[in-house]
């Protein structure tokens, strides 16, 4: 199971990059422009369409992989089986060693459709 991200989220992303972006690039028409608003906007807006084109996270029979932006910022969380994955309260949890790891995502970051899938296979539980 592959979750990508939510157009919300990206979108989001890309409004705040671009309004930085133009910002700092209407400040260069005043006597002290704004280099960092410029430079923050344009790695937004990088990071933006990055996440267009990678998958958040795939769920694989023997692992949990989730995705960085750069292939160096990828985990991998080993699953001994499905059961180890768990959703509650709208977090996702891998078992390992005994131990609840939170996966640092949430459920406003995938798309809804993944979402509901994802729902499907693991059940919601709150607690």
């Amino acid at each position: 199971m592959t979750l990508h991200y939510s157009q919300n989220f990206i979108n989001g992303v890309l409004g705040i990059g671009g309004i930085n972006f133009f910002i700092g690039l209407a400040s260069f028409t005043t006597a002290s422009p704004s280099w960092f608003l410029l430079i923050l906007g344009s790695v937004l807006l990088l990071i933006a369409f990055l996440l267009r084109s990678r998958p958040l996270l795939t769920i694989e029979p023997d692992r949990l992989v989730l995705h960085g932006l750069i292939p160096p910022l990828t985990r991998t969380y080993a699953l001994q089986s499905q059961n180890d994955i768990a959703l509650v309260n709208g977090r996702l949890y891998v078992s390992q060693a005994g131990y609840a790891r939170q996966i640092p995502v949430a459920k406003g970051m995938i798309d809804s459709e993944d979402w509901a899938e994802l729902k499907a296979a693991y059940g919601q539980k709150n607690e």
